[in-house]
């Protein structure tokens, strides 16, 4: 089984992904504008030129100005299946290439947001949202709260969408109590310190500014809290940058103003207890099912995807009331239990390795492709 996928080489899940399509003997041909920073064993890769732009900021043109080109290499490669990733980016782009079969991989903002946002998303995505969702053979979702979504917003494709939960990678993810103690001195953090984290970036969608100001009233309200803040390098507004500042002045804060490599995800979410994640809208978010099984408790925002979680057995809590003190009194009341955490985190794991692993959702994309190859 050989794959073509037109993705971003650097991103953390991409990267995640190919691995596991390869370690379950898919041969992948990577096809991107960004290779990864490192070889992976059994991926090829094709780098796209960079007309307009650099690596860090390249212009939304590049995507028109490369179709011949990866049209050449689909011809030359001639892959079982074309896997696109994200409607609105790469797997716009795939869905130009007429090349079938086609397998469309979307997130969830570029089903959910981008198209129905403001005039540029009504005039612009929209369009190229319907075209990629068309010309897919079959569209996956990060999960089946996800799917719903999709077949409600387009049900002229129910037909095609199905439920793929990616999810983490555990096989090379040190979740030991030794591990852990080492990471806790590398960021000098006592054992009887509550760690709680945001790990989601700080684009309007995720309500960084509440947040912020939640995590800076955490800190004062128990001592025995430290809040870590992933940033992910997003644009932020001025009372977002005015918010991290005031944080990263905090002695029991720490603040990630940039990308963070595998390695150091894993350290962060060992030290991690408490996950909190409050977007006001998603799909089912890979680094809070990270942080669970690094051994996190969830915290989340009351949307279809976390209670899909929650209602198919993981254990956490979902911020019912849309005020910014009910997130503040739910991680009080989940930081002054030790043993509902602990217990919580055995269960957590459980479930992840048994609904939620890459390796083993690898082995159901491997079927996924050989029923779509033999239907085309």
């Amino acid at each position: 089984m050989h794959i073509a996928y037109l993705a971003d080489g650097q991103n953390y899940h991409v990267k995640k992904w190919v691995r596991a399509m390869a370690d379950a003997g898919i041969a992948v041909t990577l096809i991107t504008f960004r290779p990864p920073e490192q070889s992976i064993a059994g991926v090829n890769v094709i780098k796209l030129p960079i007309r307009i732009g650099n690596a860090q900021s390249y212009s939304y043109l590049n995507y028109v100005l490369s179709l011949s080109r990866v049209k050449a290499e689909l011809s030359a490669l001639q892959p079982d299946v074309l896997l696109g990733s994200y409607a609105t980016h790469y797997g716009w782009l795939a869905a130009r290439t007429r090349f079938h079969p086609f397998v469309l991989q979307t997130w969830t903002f570029d089903l959910t947001r981008y198209p129905f946002e403001g005039v540029r998303g009504r005039l612009w995505f929209g369009p190229i949202v319907r075209r990629s969702l068309g010309c897919a053979d079959v569209i996956t979702t990060d999960g089946p709260a996800l799917a719903e979504i999709g077949r409600s917003l387009y049900p002229e494709h129910n037909d095609k969408i199905e439920s793929v939960r990616w999810g983490i990678q555990t096989a090379n993810f040190d979740i030991s109590d030794a591990a852990k103690a080492v990471d806790r001195k590398r960021y000098s953090i006592s054992n009887d310190t509550v760690v709680v984290t945001s790990p989601r970036g700080v684009l309007p969608v995720y309500q960084p500014e509440m947040l912020l100001q939640q995590f800076l009233k955490l800190l004062d309200a128990n001592e025995q809290i430290v809040v870590v803040v992933l940033t992910i390098e997003h644009e932020r507004t001025r009372k977002t940058e005015e918010l991290l500042n005031e944080l990263k002045k905090h002695g029991r804060a720490l603040v990630f103003d940039r990308f963070l490599e595998t390695e150091e995800m894993h350290a962060i979410w060992r030290v991690s207890d408490i996950v909190v994640s409050v977007p006001e809208a998603d799909g089912i978010s890979e680094s809070v099912l990270e942080a669970m099984y690094g051994g996190s408790y969830p915290v989340l925002s009351d949307i279809p995807s976390n209670r899909s979680l929650v209602a198919e057995g993981v254990q956490g809590s979902l911020v019912t009331e849309d005020k910014p003190e009910a997130l503040l009194k739910s991680i009080l009341q989940v930081a002054s239990d030790d043993t509902g955490r602990r217990d919580a985190q055995r269960k957590n794991r459980a479930w992840i390795l048994d609904n939620a692993c890459v390796e083993q959702t690898a082995e159901q994309v491997f079927r996924l492709f050989e029923r779509v190859s033999r239907a085309d």
